[in-house]
C-alpha cells in the first residue's frame, strides 16, 4: 500500500511538472514566433515604402545612402527569417529580383506556415500529456478510495490517534495532487482549444494565398498568351 501510495505520488508530480514545463516552452515557442513575424513585418514596411516610388514625370526615385541600407538590410532580414533569396538589383532606384507583391505574399505565407506547423506540434504533445495525466489522475483518485476505506476502519483511541493523523496527511496530499492534475488537464484542453483557432485561422489565410497566387499565374499566362498571339499576327 506504502509503494504504489508513493507511486501515484511521485507520476503525479511528474505529470504536473512536466504539463508546467511543457507550458513554459510553448509561450517560448509562440515568442519566438511572434519576434519573427515583427521583424518580417517591419522589413515588409520598409520594402514597400523604398521600392517603386516615381516622381511627377514617372521616373524612378533615387533611393539615399541610409535608404539604400535600410532596403538592403529589409531584404536581407526576409531572406534570414524565411529562408528566400531575394535581392536588390538596384539599391538606388529600389529595384529588387521581384514584385513587391510576391514578396509580402511569400512571407504572409511564411508566418501561416510557422504558426500552423507550432500550432499542430503543440497540440499533439498536449494530447499526450492529456493521456498521461488522466491516467495519473485515475491512480491518485483509486489511492484516495483506498485510503478513505481503510481509514474507516480505524478507531478513533489514543494508541491510534497518530496513525490516524498520517492518513489525514497523506489523504490532503493525494487531493492536492488529483486537483493540481485536475487543473493541469483543463489547462492542456483549453491550449489545445487555443492552437485549433489559431490553427484554423492560419490555414484560412494560407488558402487565401494560394488563391490569389493561382490567379496571379493565370493573368500572367493569359497575358502571355495574348501577346504571343499579337506577335504571330504581326
Amino acid at each position: 500500500y506504502g509503494r504504489s501510495l508513493e507511486a501515484a505520488l511521485a507520476r503525479a508530480d511528474r505529470a504536473i511538472a512536466d504539463q508546467a514545463g511543457a507550458a513554459r516552452d510553448a509561450a517560448d515557442a509562440w515568442n519566438e514566433i511572434g519576434t519573427s513575424e515583427a521583424a518580417i513585418d517591419g522589413a515588409m514596411e520598409s520594402v514597400k515604402r523604398l521600392t517603386g516610388r516615381v516622381d511627377e514625370n514617372g521616373d524612378a526615385v533615387k533611393l539615399n545612402r541610409d535608404e539604400q541600407s535600410e532596403l538592403i538590410a529589409a531584404i536581407a532580414t526576409l531572406n534570414d527569417t524565411c529562408g528566400t533569396t531575394y535581392s536588390v538589383t538596384n539599391a538606388v532606384t529600389g529595384e529588387l529580383s521581384a514584385q513587391t507583391s510576391e514578396i509580402e505574399a511569400n512571407t504572409e505565407a511564411w508566418k501561416a506556415n510557422a504558426e500552423m506547423q507550432a500550432a499542430q506540434e503543440q497540440i499533439g504533445e498536449a494530447s499526450k500529456r492529456i493521456v498521461e495525466n488522466k491516467a495519473a489522475l485515475r491512480e491518485v483518485n483509486d489511492q484516495i478510495d483506498d485510503l478513505k476505506e481503510s481509514m474507516g476502519g480505524i478507531s478513533v483511541v489514543p494508541d491510534t490517534l497518530g496513525a490516524i493523523d498520517f492518513d489525514t496527511i497523506e489523504l490532503d496530499a493525494l487531493q492536492h495532487r488529483a486537483d493540481d492534475l485536475a487543473g493541469s488537464i483543463y489547462a492542456d484542453e483549453k491550449h489545445i482549444e487555443n492552437l485549433t483557432g489559431i490553427q484554423g485561422e492560419a490555414a484560412e489565410t494560407a488558402r487565401g494565398l494560394a488563391e490569389v497566387e493561382a490567379e496571379a499565374a493565370e493573368e500572367a499566362d493569359a497575358a502571355a498568351s495574348s501577346a504571343g498571339g499579337l506577335a504571330e499576327s504581326a
